[in-house]
């Protein structure tokens, strides 16, 4: 049984007995070609914490170097000469391409030919359209969802991503290891970045399927501004704790504008968990700026539990 909660278009997790995550210092410095960051929060335990990294300047931004948003306006737009050259290479010169409605949609009319013809011809260039707009997202760093409702859409590909960033990440993934000590346990580092990534100034998520991306950033590009919405928060900490514990499989959760982080612990009697191939993934909050444990979410969540109101991302 799935036990995960919301359909909220919101991030916040409001709950009058939560607490809230502190974050009570952050600084960024460039100094001699590199980046210097220092945060200071409050744990999940109501200690003081505090971090510093270092990362070289050039090309930290730029982890994975390929991600922009993307719209749907743009993928048409490098759809249609492509598709023209396609429909000219077969010998089709009667195929008219156009992007109506500001580029929101791409229409494709036939002029000539019997009808068995243009069934024909339209079949190929649909088939080649779905490989061209597939390029053009695994290019950008981006890939389709299929939410419960059986809504598609398409988002930016959060776990590739987060595993294209363990370069950006490993020097503050090593900062926690040294924290944590070498008898650490999973739990240990999920608990003490799961406070980390709650602390982080929230921005609110765009909706994913109507601006897929455009409030979104990546890992190193949250670091660098303080602030994300969950879609970024849970690509950073799934960056952090795959780089920690990378025998230790994990999952993004997407319901109706939110985004969840889950992983492979075994969860105790009163935890929020998913099932995932015939195991139980202790399901974790880390939007903010409620405090939260792991295997803890807001109430407003917890009705819709039973609903499946959910997709998951293997990481």
């Amino acid at each position: 049984m799935l036990r995960l909660s919301g359909l909220l278009a919101i991030c916040l997790c409001l709950m009058s007995s939560v607490s809230w995550a502190e974050q009570f210092f952050f600084q960024r410095q460039a100094e001699n070609s590199q980046l210097n960051f220092a945060y200071q929060w409050r744990d999940l335990d109501n200690h003081s914490r505090q971090i510093s990294f270092q990362v070289p300047q050039t090309g930290f931004l730029q982890t994975p170097v390929n991600f922009r948003p993307l719209s749907p306006a743009r993928i048409h737009r490098e759809i249609k000469p492509d598709l023209r050259s396609f429909a000219h290479d077969s010998g089709w010169r009667d195929v008219e391409i156009n992007l109506p409605h500001g580029g929101e949609s791409i229409e494709i009319n036939l002029r000539s030919g019997t009808a068995g013809q243009r069934q024909q011809r339209m079949q190929a260039l649909l088939t080649e359209k779905e490989r061209l707009q597939q390029e053009i997202m695994h290019r950008n760093y981006y890939n389709l969802l299929v939410d419960h409702a059986r809504r598609q859409g398409f988002k930016p590909d959060h776990v590739r991503i987060a595993e294209e960033s363990h370069p950006a990440v490993q020097s503050l993934a090593e900062a926690f290891a040294n924290k944590l000590g070498e008898d650490s346990s999973p739990y240990d580092s999920l608990r003490l970045i799961l406070s980390f990534v709650q602390t982080i100034p929230y921005a609110e998520l765009d909706n994913r399927f109507s601006s897929p991306g455009a409030g979104f950033h990546t890992p190193a590009r949250l670091l660098f501004e303080n602030r994300g919405d969950c879609d970024s928060k849970v690509t950073l900490i799934a960056a952090l704790f795959s780089a920690l514990h990378p025998q230790t499989e994990s999952l993004i959760v997407y319901l109706p504008g939110h985004a969840m982080f889950a992983v492979d612990i075994e969860p105790g009697e009163d935890d929020y968990w998913v099932r995932h191939d015939e195991r139980r993934f202790l399901l974790t909050e880390p939007t903010g700026p409620a405090r939260f444990e792991p295997g803890r979410i807001g109430d407003r969540y917890v009705p819709h539990v039973y609903n499946g109101a959910l997709v998951v991302e293997a990481f």
